[in-house]
């Protein structure tokens, strides 16, 4: 024949070639390889229901393991600003998404150990919470120290949850005053989302080192790395927040107007990220006093004291 004929195709009856066919179950096609050639899923296997899968799958998708981390963690330390501009001038693949940053510092930040203060109270406040969790004790008929371990751990988490919310009202400070600027509260957000971490980092180290300094268990810290921590975060806000602030929102704004403002802004980010989690955390312990079943014997511990 004058026509030449195309090259047979690889037998799909090969025992090799049927060995590595898969039908994928996400568009039910019959395709080999360990990816679908059709919509791209990858060959499900065993393996990838285990722990170590499952562990390996969230590093990856949470810090997005490629190099880029680093580059981002120094970043967010050193110059900050650079990291949120780079961000709205369309730079991103080159950094971690704020978002999934934000994520990756918030699971560090819950899950290591903080201190309490639930025990470490001089005030009349304190002798009352500890008054009150004894008299829980020996209602439930379990140790003090279950008691104080339940309630710092509740604690730890009002007072955590609560600094996250207050750090991230950041954005709406800085979009009611800097909207003209940037409109949307999403780009505002941002900012807040660095400065959160930034913010967390600190009363990490804070609670680190309180924790290495402290006495004794009868002397435990307090909640959020104590005055150490309060320091921090204060110092977090005027060496980290307020360069971000001049240099992303006032590049071209000076005297005196710029500087009330930025006060202003200083003023309710300390309001927020301290003041609001401290509340929320007092409030906790004065739950504890008014539970009806405990608050005569509270009472009657304290004055036999």
């Amino acid at each position: 024949m004058a026509g030449s004929t195309a090259p047979p195709a690889a037998s799909t009856e090969d025992p090799q070639v049927v060995a590595d066919l898969f039908v994928c179950p996400n568009c039910e096609t019959t395709t080999p390889g360990p990816f679908c050639f059709h919509c791209g899923q990858k060959r499900p296997v065993d393996a990838d229901l285990s722990l170590r899968h499952a562990g390996r799958h969230v590093v990856e998708e949470l810090l997005n393991l490629d190099g880029r981390l680093l580059t981002t963690v120094k970043l967010l330390f050193t110059r900050p600003w650079r990291l949120t501009l780079d961000f709205f001038e369309g730079r991103r693949t080159r950094h971690v998404h704020p978002l999934r940053l934000f994520l990756a510092f918030s699971a560090v930040f819950f899950l290591v150990r903080a201190s309490t203060m639930t025990t470490a109270f001089d005030s009349r406040l304190g002798v009352r919470v500890t008054a009150s969790m004894r008299a829980q004790a020996q209602e439930e008929g379990v140790p003090f120290e279950t008691v104080v371990a339940r309630n710092d751990q509740r604690l730890a988490l009002v007072y955590k949850s609560t600094f996250i919310v207050g750090t991230l009202l950041t954005g709406v400070w800085l979009w009611l005053f800097f909207r003209r600027d940037y409109p949307y509260l999403a780009q505002h957000m941002v900012v807040a989302l660095h400065f959160s971490c930034i913010a967390m980092a600190a009363v990490v180290t804070a609670d680190a080192v309180q924790l290495a300094m402290r006495s004794g268990p009868r002397n435990p810290t307090a909640l959020g790395g104590g005055r150490l921590g309060t320091s921090l975060i204060v110092l977090t806000i005027f060496v980290f927040l307020g360069p971000m602030i001049t240099r992303v929102y006032q590049r071209e704004r000076k005297g005196a107007t710029a500087q009330l403002v930025l006060g202003a802004v200083a003023l309710l980010v300390i309001m927020s990220a301290l003041v609001l989690p401290v509340f929320a955390s007092s409030r906790y312990l004065q739950s504890l006093l008014r539970r009806p079943s405990l608050t005569a014997q509270s009472f009657s511990s304290c004055s036999a004291c």
